[in-house]
Order: structure tokens, then C-alpha cells, then sequence
């Protein structure tokens, strides 16, 4: 089992937008797509831990307006990975430029909440955005 965190950030600046990264072909997927921030727990580390690390290495933001716990962890399963294990945080931002990690992204963009499905890929990330959407 792989466990991970999912994090949806957000702002309402002026209206409700959604942080998305470009996901690299060089990241090992192999193909380009659209996810939010997302991340490995590591040994010996929480999941909120590993959020807040996550949410530092791959957009550059350290600081927010509001720290969701979605209370809404899931399973789900894939094809090569077995089970996917994920605990889902939501957080709120002032709207701003994003540093991306090169390694594994290449371009970011915020995007009107009633768009994001249609650029999500993975059925994981399509599952956490509906959760995430729930909470707000």
C-alpha cells in the first residue's frame, strides 16, 4: 500500500480558484497531466507533516489563510501501485505565482472551480476533488 497526502489549494480571489501543476513527462509517468499537489508520506512522519512539506517543495508556499483537514481519507485502488491510501487537506491562499518544482512540474495555473475536473486526470485525484468540493 502507498500512503499519501492530497493537498487542494485554493483562494477566492477574486472568485473561487483552484491550484493545478502541470506534471512533467520526465517526472517517470511518462505522459503530461494536471493534479494538485500531491505526496509520499515518509517514514516516521505524519500526514500533516508531509503535507506541509509537500505544499513547500512543489509550489513554494509556507504560508496560508486557512489549513483544512478534510477528515476524509480514502482508499483506492490501482492497476501496478495495489492499494492507494491518501488523507486529503484543503488550503486556503491569497492567489499567487507559484514556484514549481522542475523535477516533477512544469507550469502551474489557477483555475475556476467549475473547470478543474475537466483537466484532472487521474481517477484518484477526480475522487479527492469531490471531496474536496464537499467540504467547502
Amino acid at each position: 500500500m502507498k500512503t499519501t497526502v492530497e493537498i487542494w489549494v485554493f483562494s477566492r480571489n477574486p472568485d473561487m480558484e483552484v491550484l493545478l501543476l502541470r506534471r512533467t513527462k520526465k517526472s517517470g509517468w511518462g505522459k503530461v497531466f494536471w493534479q494538485p499537489i500531491t505526496g509520499t508520506i515518509n517514514i516516521n512522519e505524519s500526514p500533516v507533516e508531509a503535507a506541509v512539506r509537500e505544499l513547500a517543495e512543489e509550489s513554494g508556499i509556507t504560508s496560508w489563510k486557512h489549513w483544512i483537514d478534510m477528515k476524509q481519507p480514502f482508499y483506492f485502488p490501482t492497476r501496478g501501485l495495489g492499494t492507494l491510501h491518501k488523507t486529503l487537506y484543503a488550503v486556503e491562499v491569497e492567489k499567487q505565482d507559484i514556484v514549481v518544482d522542475p523535477h516533477e512540474h512544469d507550469a502551474f495555473q489557477w483555475v475556476p472551480l467549475d473547470k478543474v475536473s475537466e483537466l484532472l486526470y487521474w481517477n484518484s485525484n477526480i475522487k479527492g476533488f469531490g471531496l474536496f468540493k464537499s467540504c467547502l
